[in-house]
C-alpha cells in the first residue's frame, strides 16, 4: 500500500512538474527550450521511452499524466517552428488516448484529442495549408465546446478558441479571428495570449482604437513579466502611438 501510495504521489508531482514546465514554454514562446525543458526536471519524453517495437497495448499501461504533456509541450513547439518532429508527438498523443480504456476518463480522453488536433492545425498553418488548419481546427472547437468553460485555469494549455484566433489572423482572416478571441476570453477571462491575439486582429482590421485598448488590457496583465519581452515593446509602441 505504501508503494502504491508514494507512487501516485510521484506521479502527481511529475504531472504538475511537466504542466508548469509545458505552460511555461507555450505562453513565453522560447521553442529553443523545447528539448531541454523537461529533461532538466528528469522527465523523458515517452516516444524514446518506447522505442523498439512496443505494442500499443504495452505501452498504455506505462504512461502516466505528464506523458501527454511532455508530448503536446514538445509537439506544439515543433509545429510551432516547421520541424517534422511534429508527427512523431501526435502519434505519441494518439496512443495515450488509445490506452484511456476507463469510462469515467473519457474526458481526458477527449482533451488529448483536442491536443492532437491541435498539433496538426498549428503544423499545416505554418506550412501554409490554412484551410486544412482551419477546418482541423473546427473538429477541435467542436470537442471543446462539449465542456463547460474551466472554472480556473484552462485545463488545456492552448486553449483551442485562441489558437484557432491565431490560426485565422495567420490566414488572412482578422474578422473571425476577432471573434474567435472573444469566445476565448469569455471562456477563459483576461488571458494574456488571447488579449494581445485581439489586439493584433483589430489592428489588422484597421481598429486602431480597440487595438491599442487591447493592448492596453494586455499590458496590465504582464505588468509583472519581464519588460525586455518582445509583447510587451509591441504593446508599448501601439499604445504610444494610439496617445
Amino acid at each position: 500500500m505504501q508503494r502504491q501510495d508514494m507512487a501516485a504521489t510521484n506521479g502527481k508531482a511529475s504531472q504538475y512538474v511537466a504542466q508548469m514546465g509545458a505552460t511555461y514554454l507555450i505562453e513565453t514562446q522560447q521553442w529553443d527550450l523545447a528539448g531541454k525543458i523537461f529533461s532538466m526536471v528528469g522527465l523523458n519524453y515517452m516516444v524514446h521511452q518506447t522505442s523498439g517495437g512496443s505494442s500499443a497495448e504495452h505501452m498504455s499501461h506505462r504512461y502516466g499524466g505528464s506523458d501527454s504533456l511532455v508530448a503536446f509541450a514538445k509537439g506544439y513547439a515543433a509545429a510551432a517552428t516547421g520541424s517534422s518532429e511534429v508527427a512523431s508527438n501526435i502519434s505519441a498523443l494518439q496512443e495515450v488516448e488509445k490506452g484511456i480504456a476507463n469510462s469515467e476518463m473519457r474526458y481526458r480522453a477527449k482533451q488529448i484529442e483536442i491536443q492532437g488536433l491541435e498539433l496538426e492545425a498549428l503544423a499545416a498553418s505554418k506550412k501554409g495549408d490554412s484551410e486544412k488548419a482551419i477546418e482541423t481546427m473546427k473538429k477541435a472547437i467542436a470537442l471543446e465546446e462539449t465542456n463547460s468553460p474551466p472554472s480556473g485555469p484552462p485545463e488545456l494549455i492552448k486553449p483551442p478558441h485562441e489558437l484557432f484566433g491565431e490560426i485565422l489572423l495567420t490566414a488572412g482572416r482578422a474578422d473571425e479571428a476577432v471573434k474567435m478571441f472573444a469566445v476565448s476570453l469569455s471562456r477563459e477571462p483576461n488571458r494574456a495570449r488571447s488579449l494581445i491575439g485581439t489586439a493584433r486582429a483589430l489592428a489588422a482590421k484597421g481598429d486602431a482604437k480597440g487595438a491599442s485598448e487591447a493592448y492596453a488590457e494586455f499590458m496590465k496583465i504582464w505588468s509583472k513579466a519581464d519588460s525586455g519581452l518582445p509583447e510587451l515593446e509591441e504593446a508599448r509602441k501601439t499604445v504610444r502611438r494610439a496617445d
